[in-house]
């Protein structure tokens, strides 16, 4: 009976995802999607069905004890013998008790799974984010690199008919080995980054074919990511205003669990409270004895007087215990609220000021352009590339700084 919460729960979630997948963007697709395969959630599922099912069996009858006695004397007395069933049983009350104990380890199971949906949904997000960005630092870092290696080219060249200096040449030659390391290290990035998203529960169409992404004799072989990955983009992430996110802080999953392991451990406490009432065993038994057959009734009653002792201070101190945490809760979704709300505007000021300068214009082409028509030394082109090149990788950190904040906040709603 208990199970069917995790049914309803996961037919509820599934019904407003496919509502909701018709106007989502691609990006918000694919994050539904590998929040239906995720290894964590099934796994989450599974334990909260063990979970109420273990509760279940527990409160049932204990199974009913048969007995045989055989006793022969020493002398030529008549054999005696008997035999008997008994069945012993908890105080009645205990029975209802531990009954409302399970329902509310069920919803318990069913707040916990929400909380953990909505967790692993933000981490999916968070890290599909992040391989975009790394996907676009990759094809910053090839194009740079590219550029570096026509002018090492070049420069050989030049130097070979005398028309420049060997110092040019060693300028280009480190370069260019500074910005293969670079690349390097921002395609390991990218693919440690696809190892997450693959562990989340991403799975790559199969008829996807593995094949290299830049072939130029200059850049290290670089192997693409899947199709529906290398064309994704990141959607605009709109920010609410403050008190909204403040007011959904409080209704949060977070909040409904801790709320809901109160009710967990207020009823664990009922049941430790009547689990010191006596318990009955009843049983029927037949005896053979000098030559006659006795019929006849056995009552017995256990005094939980040493056995459970302390299990109702126990259940107290852990309901005061989910109290306490349900506070410390609600005081940790208002505070880390209100700084990602704060730090989210703070990023948002700054992508707007650096934006303009960096993704409306085309620095890289200029300073080629620039440097081909002798208006920019060698030295000065590599300062001035690098330059940009910095300002524009630390734009990209914040936008995933900026996404990982709006998206931890939007997640509340």
């Amino acid at each position: 009976m208990k199970s069917v919460y995790f049914r309803l729960i996961l037919c509820t979630l599934l019904s407003a995802q496919a509502v909701s997948m018709q106007s989502q963007t691609p990006f918000e697709n694919l994050v539904e999607q590998i929040a239906q395969n995720s290894p964590a959630l099934k796994a989450l599922e599974a334990g909260g069905k063990a979970e109420t099912s273990k509760a279940k069996a527990e409160n049932r009858l204990d199974d009913p004890e048969v007995e045989f006695e055989h006793l022969w004397p020493q002398n030529q007395e008549s054999k005696r013998w008997s035999v008997g069933v008994t069945q012993t049983f908890s105080w009645p009350g205990l029975y209802g008790s531990r009954s409302k104990a399970n329902e509310a380890l069920a919803k318990e199971m069913e707040a916990r799974y929400k909380a953990q949906y909505r967790t692993t949904k933000l981490q999916i997000s968070q890290t599909l984010a992040r391989l975009i960005l790394a996907k676009e630092r990759v094809n910053m870092l090839c194009k740079v690199h590219t550029a570096i290696c026509d002018l090492k080219k070049r420069t050989d060249t030049a130097w070979q008919h005398g028309e420049t200096t060997i110092l040019d040449v060693n300028k280009s030659t480190i370069e260019q080995a500074n910005t293969a390391s670079d690349l390097q290290l921002a395609v390991s990035e990218r693919d440690n980054l696809y190892s997450e998203l693959l562990a989340l529960g991403y799975t790559c169409p199969q008829t996807q074919a593995s094949k290299p992404l830049y072939t130029d004799e200059c850049i290290i072989a670089i192997r693409a990511l899947p199709d529906e990955l290398e064309s994704m983009s990141i959607p605009p992430v709109e920010l609410a205003d403050e008190n909204t996110y403040m007011e959904a802080a409080l209704r949060s999953p977070d909040i409904k669990l801790a709320e809901a392991r109160i009710v967990t451990a207020e009823k664990a406490a009922e049941v430790a409270k009547i689990s010191r009432t006596p318990g009955f065993s009843l049983g029927y038994r037949h005896v053979f004895e000098g030559g006659n057959h006795f019929n006849g009734l056995a009552v017995g009653m256990s005094l939980p007087v040493w056995s459970r002792r302390s299990e109702r201070e126990a259940a107290l101190a852990a309901t005061l215990a989910a109290r306490f945490e349900a506070q410390a809760a609600q005081t940790a979704a208002t505070t880390s609220t209100r700084a990602a709300y704060a730090n989210a505007l703070r990023l948002q000021s700054q992508i707007a000021t650096l934006a303009p300068a960096l993704e409306n214009s085309d620095n890289f082409n200029l300073l080629e352009k620039a440097y081909n028509g002798g208006q920019l030394s060698m030295l000065e082109y590599l300062t001035e590339t690098a330059y940009f090149l910095k300002a524009r990788l630390a734009l990209l950190d914040l936008h995933e700084q900026y996404f990982s904040a709006a998206s931890q906040l939007n997640s509340l709603l």
